[in-house]
C-alpha cells in the first residue's frame, strides 16, 4: 500500500500543505507491488500526483467492471469457503444487533459514494448469500450469528486500528477474502459483506 501524496512533507510527492488527516486515507492510497513501489517513489517527478490517481481510477473503474460480470456467477461453493471462514470466531459477541437503514450506515462511518458504487454491487449478490445462509442455518442453527459476529469483530478490529471510512470497508471486503486475487472470490466476499449490511448492524461506529 503506497502513498499518493507522501505521508510526510519530505517524502515522495510530499506536500506540507496537504491535510495530515487525509495522508492516511483510501483516498490517498494506491496498490502497488514491491518493485514499483521503490521504482514510483525513486522517481516522484516522472511519476506525478495526478498520474497516480489516474491510474488508480482506471484500475477502479476495471475492477468494478469485472465484479459486475463475476457477482452474478457466485454460487454456493463460493459462499461456503468465504462464510466458513468468516464464521470461524472463537469468542463471537452476545449483543443483539438492530436494523439501520443504509443511508444512515453509509453517513455513519463516512463511507463515499466509491463504497456506494461497491454497495449497490454487493446488494446484487445478497439475495443469493441469503439463500445459502438460510440453508446452512439448517445444518447449524448458529451460522448466521457466528457469520454476523465474525464480521463485527473485524469491524471493531479496523476501528481500533484507526481506520475510517472507505478505508474501513475495504478492510472489511478483504477480510472477507484473505490474499485472493480470483475476482469470483472478490465477488462473493462482496455479496456477503452486501448481505450484511442490508439485514443485521454491523456498521455502527
Amino acid at each position: 500500500m503506497a502513498h499518493i501524496v507522501a505521508e510526510k512533507p519530505g517524502g515522495p510527492r510530499g506536500d506540507a500543505t496537504f491535510p495530515v488527516d487525509q495522508r492516511n486515507a483510501y483516498a490517498n492510497l494506491i496498490l502497488l507491488c514491491p518493485t514499483h513501489h521503490t521504482e514510483i517513489d525513486g522517481q516522484p517527478l516522472a511519476y506525478p500526483v495526478a498520474l497516480l490517481h489516474q491510474w488508480k481510477a482506471e484500475h477502479e473503474r476495471w475492477i468494478a467492471l469485472e465484479l459486475d460480470a463475476q457477482v452474478p456467477r457466485v454460487t454456493f461453493k463460493e459462499l461456503e469457503a468465504t462464510t466458513s471462514a468468516i464464521a470461524s470466531s472463537s469468542s463471537p459477541p452476545t449483543q443483539q444487533l438492530t436494523l439501520t437503514r443504509i443511508p444512515e450506515k453509509m453517513a455513519r462511518n463516512g463511507f463515499t459514494q466509491k463504497v456506494r458504487v461497491m454497495l449497490n454491487q454487493a446488494l446484487a449478490g445478497a439475495a443469493e448469500v441469503h439463500a445459502f445462509v438460510q440453508h446452512a442455518a439448517t445444518y447449524d442453527s448458529e451460522f448466521p450469528e457466528r457469520l454476523r459476529d465474525g464480521f463485527l469483530q473485524s469491524y471493531r478490529a479496523g476501528q481500533n486500528a484507526g481506520l475510517l471510512g472507505d478505508t474501513l470497508f475495504l478492510h472489511l471486503v478483504d477480510f472477507a477474502c484473505p490474499k485472493s486475487v480470483d475476482l469470483l472470490d472478490r465477488a462473493a466476499a462482496l455479496s456477503v459483506l452486501g448481505y450484511l449490511f442490508s439485514v443485521c448492524e454491523v456498521f455502527e461506529p
